[in-house]
Parts: C-alpha cells; sequence; structure tokens
C-alpha cells in the first residue's frame, strides 16, 4: 500500500457517496439540513467505505458491509420500505454491473486477465474511477429529466456530461501508459499525481453542475411560489377581516330569520324549510370555533359556507391547542389548499358528497388528516384549473411547509375515497 493507492480509494469513495446521494435523491426527499451531522456522516461513509476497500479483500464480506453502508445512508431521505428496499438493492447493483463491464472494457484495451488487473494499480484504478464517474453522469442526466421544462439544462452541458467521463478516461490511458516504460519514480508520481487531479476535476464539474441545478430550481420555485402564498396571504387577510366586520349583521340576521320562521302559517312548509337551511349555513359559518385561532376559523368557515352550497356534507373535528403564533399563516396556506383541493374533488362527483377534516395535537406534533370524495380510483397531479403551472403548486406548497417543520405528507386514493395525512413535528406547538 503507498500514498496514491490510498488517496485514489479516497476519491473513488467520495464518488461512491455522490452517487448514492444523487441515486436517492430520485427515489425520496432529503431530511431537512443539519450541517454538522451532514459532515459527519460524509466524513463517515467516505472514511469506512476507504477503510473496507483498503483492508478487506474478501469479496462477499466487503459487498456487506458497503451495502450496510448504503443501508444507512439511505436514512437521509424520506421514502417508504419499499422504495427504500428497491432503491438500495438498485444502487448495489448498478455500483457491482459498472465496475464488472468497465472492468472488462478495460481488460480488453490492455489485453490482460481480470487478475493481472487487481494486480496493477493504474489498471485497476482506471476501472474503478471511470466506472464510477460514468455511472455519476447517468444518473445526472436521468435526474435531469424529471425536473420542469423550463430547469432543463442546456445542450452543452448534457455534452459535457456525456463526454466528460470519455475524456477523462482517455486522459488517465494516455498519461499511465507511459508508467510502464518510465523507471524514474518522481516520473511515475507526477503522472499519477495528475490523473488524480484529472478525477478531482470531475468531481468539481459535477459538484458545481448539482449547485446551479439547484439555484436554478430554487429560483424559480420561489418566483412561483412567492407569486402564490401572496396571493393566498392576502386573501387570507381580507377574508378574516371581512368575516369580522359581518359578525354583528350574521347575528342580527340570524334573529330575524328565526323571528319571521315563527310567524309564519302552518301551510307555509316549503317557506319554513327553505328558511331552515338558510339558518343551518349561518349557523355554520357564524363565529365558530373550530380551532381557536381566528383566522383559521374565519377561512374553515367560509369553506362550510360553500360547501353547504354545493350539498357537500363537510365534518370538522379539531383538538388542539398552543398553536405557535409564527406557524398560524403557514397552516391558513395549508388549510386554504386543502380545503380548495377538496372542494373541487367532490363538485366532479355525482353523489356522496363528503369533506372529512380531522386536526389533532399529539404531543408536540400537529397531525392533519382529510378525506373527501372523488371520481379517481388513483390519484393524478395535475391539475384541471386554468393556470395549471402555477396551481400545480398547490400541494406542493403544503409538502414545502411540511419539510420546513420537518413533518410528513402522504396521500392517495382507496375506493373512490381521496386521503392525505399531515404530521407537522418541529416548532409547530408553543
Amino acid at each position: 500500500m503507498n500514498i496514491m493507492e490510498v488517496i485514489y480509494n479516497i476519491t473513488s469513495s467520495i464518488l461512491q457517496l455522490m452517487i448514492v446521494h444523487s441515486f436517492f435523491s430520485l427515489f425520496g426527499i432529503k431530511k431537512k439540513n443539519n450541517k454538522p451531522k451532514d459532515i459527519i456522516i460524509i466524513v463517515s461513509f467516505v472514511t469506512l467505505t476507504t477503510l473496507f476497500t483498503l483492508f478487506i479483500k474478501e469479496q462477499t464480506f466487503f459487498t456487506i458491509l458497503v451495502t450496510l453502508i448504503i443501508i444507512l445512508y439511505s436514512f437521509k431521505f424520506y421514502m417508504n420500505i419499499i422504495k427504500r428496499i428497491f432503491s438500495v438493492v438498485l444502487i448495489c447493483a448498478l455500483l457491482l454491473m459498472f465496475e464488472v463491464v468497465f472492468g472488462l472494457l478495460i481488460s480488453l484495451i490492455y489485453d490482460s486477465t481480470i487478475a493481472q488487473m487487481q494486480t496493477d494499480l493504474s489498471i485497476y484504478i482506471q476501472c474503478i474511477l471511470f466506472s464510477k464517474l460514468s455511472l455519476l453522469a447517468i444518473i445526472k442526466f436521468i435526474s435531469n429529466l424529471y425536473k420542469p421544462k423550463n430547469n432543463n439544462i442546456s445542450i452543452p452541458i448534457l455534452i459535457t456530461l456525456v463526454f466528460l467521463p470519455i475524456t477523462t478516461f482517455v486522459i488517465i490511458y494516455t498519461l499511465t501508459y507511459y508508467v510502464y516504460d518510465e523507471d524514474n519514480s518522481a516520473i511515475r508520481f507526477f503522472i499519477m499525481l495528475s490523473s488524480f487531479l484529472v478525477v478531482i476535476s470531475n468531481i468539481f464539474v459535477f459538484y458545481t453542475f448539482d449547485y446551479i441545478q439547484k439555484q436554478d430550481e430554487q429560483k424559480n420555485n420561489l418566483k412561483l411560489q412567492a407569486m402564490q402564498v401572496k396571493l393566498e396571504y392576502q386573501y387570507y387577510v381580507d377574508l378574516s377581516e371581512k368575516q369580522l366586520l359581518s359578525n354583528k349583521t350574521l347575528h342580527d340576521l340570524k334573529n330575524e330569520l328565526f323571528a319571521i320562521r315563527s310567524m309564519l302559517n302552518v301551510d307555509s312548509k316549503m317557506v319554513k324549510e327553505e328558511i331552515d337551511r338558510i339558518c343551518n349555513i349561518v349557523t355554520d359559518a357564524h363565529s365558530k370555533e373550530i380551532t381557536g385561532i381566528e383566522s383559521i376559523d374565519s377561512l374553515l368557515a367560509s369553506k362550510i359556507i360553500v360547501a353547504k352550497s354545493r350539498d357537500i356534507k363537510i365534518e370538522i373535528i379539531s383538538f388542539i391547542s398552543k398553536i405557535n403564533p409564527n406557524s398560524i399563516i403557514d397552516l391558513t396556506i395549508i388549510f386554504g389548499n386543502l380545503m380548495d383541493n377538496a372542494l373541487e374533488a367532490c363538485e366532479k362527483v355525482a353523489t356522496n358528497k363528503f369533506i372529512n377534516l380531522e386536526i389533532r395535537q399529539i404531543k408536540n406534533n400537529l397531525i392533519i388528516k382529510v378525506e373527501n370524495s372523488s371520481i379517481d380510483n388513483d390519484f393524478n397531479n395535475k391539475t384541471t384549473k386554468e393556470n395549471k403551472y402555477l396551481h400545480g403548486f398547490g400541494l406542493k406548497n403544503v409538502k414545502d411547509i411540511c419539510d420546513r417543520y420537518e413533518g410528513i405528507m402522504e396521500f392517495g386514493i382507496k375506493n373512490n375515497v381521496f386521503i392525505i395525512n399531515i404530521a407537522l413535528c418541529n416548532n409547530i406547538i408553543n
């Protein structure tokens, strides 16, 4: 073992970490950043993988240990158990497959056996690094396909992703070719160092590419979300003010309607039923304390009126207290989006229209559950509203808020009932 072998194995471990991280990003959502914790995880991953590579020669035992490290790293991402198992198995298989395929390819180029390659450090390094650079480029390319169209990277950058591993291999192959005929140890060292720097430059290119993509995506998302949040916030502020101003009027109107009803003749059955219907709507909407939070109660009261007018049965159960005042706007956005989605879904249903909203506080966590009737048997996240791209951020806004509170959002449809569960965990309870 020499210093260059250690350096190359550390580089290989860093590449493997980038591969695993990028791959899990396709299947799950990264948990909230905690820099000290992330640094410890990264250093542990690279250190353990490097030590296993250097000192464990038994391939089966080595594969098991590396797989365990990858499994542990997968818990940096939110994903269900099926996705976790699938993604871990697939990335381990891809890492192994690429090493085998490129090992065979390089053995053909050098006209050497696998056993000879394993004892020749320069050829072994080319095989490992080239296979991982190629896999990383492919994963980056695939991950870009899942991004919105306006975030697509340019053709020159895509070409760079494709040709970067190839040019790296050609450069390393050319440099190491002269190692065989060179007896000067200093020259051999500088050739190996040059190869190492080429690989490091690849890592920085991938990191820069990833950083630029995230910045562009975040910039576009923030513009759209800021527009919608601004509109929603103004809407809910106006709604709360109008609700407060109309409380007295609604109260007087309800009393007048009850007084009129008591004076009607017995034969005026239809008129009585209509007045009863109006009284029920007003009673449900009039400053009814649901959560104990004025702005949220005003919002829910307006949604109750809309539901009643559309013959949608609505039931709200709330057991909460001591909500963090700084979280009220976020909660208003969540409830507004969830109720609007539920009302829209119920409008498409012919019969048995219903919305059930359940809000519970469990220790320091806030649990929100919405069930509503739906014509669909499976979930389709494509909106039918006119401004498709903007409104498509309805549930995304909810998900972004969940992430800020280190929460979880799950949704789906079963037996024509759309169900969404939300858990908000961090700093939501005062």
